[in-house]
């Protein structure tokens, strides 16, 4: 039963990171595109390359222990540790990015996604 429910995570999990990578795609048209997104459901975790315009080499990005989390109405993913293939965009994140944009680590996610990242996550 477990490899049962393991595949179809899987499934799903590649279902999803398909999705993803097309809408992130048109989010940063501008700015490059997403060579690869695999999102592991079981382990909770993220790992994205996106080529970014003016860049030779892709950067990648890891997302670890993800959480969804609901606060009234409003929903949340809330992660562990974010880390990238870049040093510099490391001491950005942590430095200026998720103070400002991700306190105590958590993202709000705009109401006309919320209900999908829920069922997804």
């Amino acid at each position: 039963m477990r490899i049962l429910k393991d595949f179809g995570s899987g499934m799903k999990d590649k279902a999803v990171s398909r999705g993803v990578t097309s809408w992130l795609n048109k989010q940063m048209a501008d700015y490059g595109k997403i060579v690869s997104f695999k999102l592991d459901s079981f382990a909770k975790r993220v790992e994205l390359e996106a080529l970014l315009n003016g860049e030779k080499e892709p950067v990648k990005v890891w997302v670890e222990k993800y959480a969804v989390v609901q606060k009234g109405v409003d929903v949340f993913v809330r992660f562990e540790r974010i880390e990238t293939s870049r040093e510099w965009l490391n001491t950005l994140l942590r430095g200026i990015v998720l103070p400002k944009y991700a306190p105590a680590n958590m993202v709000q996610i705009p109401a006309e996604y919320a209900w999908l990242i829920d069922k997804v996550l």
